[in-house]
């Protein structure tokens, strides 16, 4: 069976694409692994399924590169926007069910397979604070530890032992290392289900943009995240230890269209 796909990067978090509005695309865990791997199947981050929604535009399912499905995501959320745009499913103004809720999307052309995309994030309604960092969820599991370096900091084996701490199991976290200055926020994350350093993840970024406001005592303004697969921007407006009006603000790019023999 040859299967129909669409390659998709936000921020350099990429992703296989699959229209499964038929709901034909059996999501086996061993199968969507094998599309994920980077030596024997397409590779991806994670792959997105769209499946059809009965009061919003589509509904998105989202799995990891290890096949098992997993929370939202918040690139991923980007570039399934873009693609739904891009098929004139929607409009640039949209909106779809994930399974952390309801998420509107703004989507603006800018070239044949460029798109600048804004998403809602949930309101996040609290978080825990911890001598080491901080643990929100803001559509997915995130801890965050601030860092004076990160250019130097290995990633992979200090994302591991936080990854698994008990803390956070049985369902363990994503990691996220922040570095803030004056005007400069950088982030390098640790993604569980990936098992490995991502070029950037949308969710973790959001979550550092909060624990950088929770230190700054300000919100309500954009803020430019640097990652090593480019910036993005995230707004929110704190109220007391929540935050509302979360958005994320970046570049989707479609990189190529294909089949697979499944």
């Amino acid at each position: 069976m040859s299967l129909l796909f669409e390659k998709f990067q936000g921020a350099g978090n990429d992703f296989v694409i699959i229209d499964n509005r038929s709901l034909a695309f059996n999501a086996d865990d061993k199968l969507i692994s094998r599309i994920c791997n980077r030596h024997f199947g397409i590779g991806a981050d994670g792959l997105l399924l769209v499946e059809p929604s009965e009061k919003h535009d589509f509904s998105m399912r989202y799995y990891n590169a290890d096949g098992f499905e997993a929370t939202f995501c918040g690139n991923g959320g980007r570039c399934i926007s873009a693609w739904a745009f891009n098929h004139k499913i929607s409009g640039s103004h949209l909106s779809f069910e994930a399974s952390d809720g309801i998420h509107r999307a703004w989507v603006e052309e800018k070239g044949k397979s460029d798109f600048n995309v804004i998403l809602s994030l949930n309101d996040v309604r609290n978080y825990d604070r911890y001598d080491d960092g901080y643990y929100i969820n803001t559509g997915a599991q995130h801890f965050v530890r601030l860092v004076d370096e990160l250019k130097e900091l290995d990633v992979i084996d200090e994302g591991r032992r936080y990854r698994y701490d008990g803390r956070f199991m049985p369902q363990g976290t994503n990691v996220n290392f922040l570095r803030t200055g004056p005007g400069i926020l950088e982030v390098r994350t640790y993604e569980k289900g990936v098992e490995d350093e991502t070029l950037s993840c949308g969710t973790g970024v959001a979550a550092c943009a909060l624990v950088a406001m929770i230190q700054s005592h300000q919100s309500g303004k954009w803020l430019d995240v640097s990652t090593h697969g480019g910036v993005l921007k995230v707004f929110a407006v704190a109220n007391g230890n929540s935050f509302e009006e979360i958005k994320l603000q970046g570049n989707a790019t479609r990189v190529y269209v294909g089949n697979i023999d499944i």
